[in-house]
């Protein structure tokens, strides 16, 4: 697979399993009639909408070999199928059970209820931290007794929430969700109206800090779905925010390709890709 550009709709149906450490080359030609047809009905629909076929790869493969193939070892982009190199990537490095986990402390003592210092956030990569885990973690802040901060919300290491890497913008949604503003009062005179529960109040606003500073109290150790429902997720969705976090996580797109070639047992020098999403 080469990622060069988007050109076209290049679509490559891979099965990575077994295939021999010496590339394409050595893999045994098993065609099959259905998987034949399949291939050349789909080459004759982009002709017929006025693609370029010779900008198009299919490969439809088992472990036993080449079931059908059209352009197959011609280098083409790989557009968002770059994910299945990500995937293979990030389950060589953790394996399918793996969970991301997000720290979150305090810098000073708790007393009634409220956290005199800091509530620190400390983020482990999870590229799939969205508002139900802030819910999730408002909850187990709740159940502690935790009802006010007097200071910050402090960011640290690798947060994002809602697939932005953003730490600033994740840190703010994070305490929309933490600490949600209350509605103002209305001058209108009707009759009163008890306001919302509030589970936490955070006075201070939202800083991101390159190291963690002291804490005193660890709070919750929230963790992610296990990786291969989060792979599921981003594959389905064709999530690039997810895809460019792992590729970040596995320490860029080189590390990356070095992995999912040793997942899949091809040489790393047939995989040339620039990213981990396909964009």
């Amino acid at each position: 697979m080469q990622l060069v550009s988007k050109v076209g709709v290049i679509v490559l149906w891979i099965v990575l399993m077994g295939v021999p450490a010496t590339g394409h080359a050595a893999l045994v030609s098993r065609p099959d009639p259905v998987a034949q047809s399949a291939v050349q009905q789909y080459v004759n629909e982009v002709a017929d909408i006025g693609e370029d076929e010779d900008q198009h790869g299919v490969w439809l493969q088992s472990e036993a070999g080449v079931l059908a193939q059209h352009q197959g070892t011609v280098p083409l982009p790989a557009a968002s199928l770059t994910k299945v190199a990500t995937t293979l990537g990030a389950l060589q490095a953790w394996g399918p059970t793996h969970q991301f986990v997000t720290l979150v402390d305090a810098t000073g003592p708790i007393q009634d209820g409220v956290l005199r210092g800091d509530l620190v956030v400390q983020g482990g990569s999870d590229p799939f931290f969205v508002t139900e885990d802030a819910l999730v973690l408002r909850q187990s802040l709740q159940e502690l007794g935790l009802k006010r901060v007097t200071g910050k919300l402090i960011i640290s290491g690798n947060f994002f929430m809602n697939f932005t890497t953003n730490p600033v913008f994740s840190g703010k949604l994070l305490k929309q969700v933490l600490s949600p503003p209350q509605p103002r009062a209305s001058r209108k005179r009707h009759r009163p109206v008890a306001p919302p529960s509030q589970p936490l109040t955070i006075a201070g606003p939202v800083e991101v800090v390159s190291f963690c500073p002291p804490t005193q109290t660890s709070l919750v150790r929230h963790r992610s779905l296990p990786l291969f429902k989060i792979l599921k997720r981003m594959n389905v969705h064709s999530n690039n925010a997810m895809a460019e976090m792992f590729t970040a996580a596995l320490g860029g797109a080189p590390n990356m390709v070095q992995m999912a070639a040793l997942a899949a047992g091809v040489p790393p020098y047939d995989l040339h890709l620039i990213n981990g999403s396909g964009l």
